[in-house]
C-alpha cells in the first residue's frame, strides 16, 4: 500500500505498469471491503497486489478499511508511509536512512516519536494528532542503512537512534539506469537485489515475533520515500457497479 499523497509506486515496477485499481477508483467513504474481491482487483507485480495513486489523487479516507481487507488476505502487508505519518496499530516500522549525521539525527527523531520517548517539550498540534501519536508509541522500530554519506558507522547509528540496524543497501547505479528506462528492477541480478533478499530474511522473523503477543499477522515497513508522479489513469467505466462488488 502506497500512502504517499503523490503516489508513483507503480512506476518503480517497470514499464509494463499493470492494470487495476488505484486509490481514485475506490469509494472514498467506504467502511468495509470484501477482502478477496478488493485484492483481486488490484494490480499485481510478481504476484504481489499493489495499491498506489496516480494523477487523480492518492490515499482516501477509506485507507483503514482497505488495510483491514489487505490484512485479511495476507500475512504481511507493506505500507509506504510519508515522513511523519503515524503507523497503523500493530505495525512494525522499518526506517530507511543514510550513513551520515544529518540522516542519523532525523532517524533518531522519528524513532523517538514512534517509541514514545520524544522530549516532553514536543507536543501534538491538536487532539487528533495527539491520539495518533499515542497509538503509535511503543511500536517496534528497525533501521536499514543506505550506503550514502558513510561518515557514520552502522554501530554509531544504532547508538544514536537506539534501534537495531537490520542491513545495509548499496547505491546501485546500474539499477538506477534500469529504472530510468522503465525496466523491471528485479528482472536481473544486482547488489541491491541481494541486499534486499538478505534484509527480508532478517526482517520477517522479527515481524512474526512482534505480532505474536497480539496475534497480529500484518505488519508495516515505513521508509523515507521519494515520490514520483505518474501519468497513468485507470478506466472509469462501470465504476459504480465495481464499487458495489468490493464493499460489504
Amino acid at each position: 500500500m502506497d500512502l504517499d499523497p503523490t503516489g508513483g509506486l507503480d512506476l518503480l515496477c517497470g514499464q509494463s505498469v499493470l492494470t487495476g485499481l488505484r486509490w481514485a477508483d475506490l469509494p472514498a467513504e467506504e467502511s468495509a471491503f470484501r477482502p478477496g474481491r478488493l485484492v483481486g482487483a488490484l494490480p499485481a507485480w510478481h504476484a504481489m497486489p499493489v495499491l498506489t495513486g496516480d494523477v487523480r489523487g492518492g490515499p482516501l479516507p477509506c485507507a483503514t478499511a482497505v488495510l483491514e481487507a489487505m490484512r485479511a488476505e495476507h500475512d504481511v502487508v507493506l505500507v509506504d508511509l510519508p515522513r511523519g505519518a503515524p503507523p497503523p496499530p500493530g505495525a512494525g516500522v522499518l526506517i530507511l536512512t543514510g550513513l551520515d549525521l544529518r540522516s542519523a539525527v532525523a532517524a533518531e527523531s522519528i524513532a523517538s516519536r514512534l517509541r514514545g520517548t520524544a522530549p516532553a517539550a514536543v507536543v501534538a498540534a491538536d487532539a487528533e494528532a495527539a491520539a495518533a501519536a499515542d497509538a503509535a508509541a511503543g511500536v517496534p522500530v528497525w533501521l536499514v542503512a543506505r550506503q550514502v554519506g558513510e561518515d557514520v558507522l552502522a554501530e554509531d547509528l544504532e547508538l544514536i537512534t537506539g534501534c537495531p540496524v537490520l542491513g545495509q543497501v548499496p547505491t546501485d547505479r546500474v539499477l538506477a539506469k534500469r529504472l530510468a528506462l522503465g525496466e523491471d528492477p528485479v528482472r536481473s541480478r544486482s547488489a541491491l537485489r541481494r541486499a534486499a533478499g538478505a534484509l527480508a530474511r532478517e526482517l520477517l522473523p522479527r515481524l512474526a515475533d512482534a505480532a505474536a503477543p497480539e496475534t497480529r499477522t500484518t505488519n508495516q515497513l515505513a521508509n523515507q520515500s521519494v515520490s514520483r508522479p505518474t501519468s497513468q489513469s485507470v478506466n472509469q467505466s462501470g465504476d459504480q457497479s465495481r464499487r458495489q462488488s468490493w464493499s460489504r
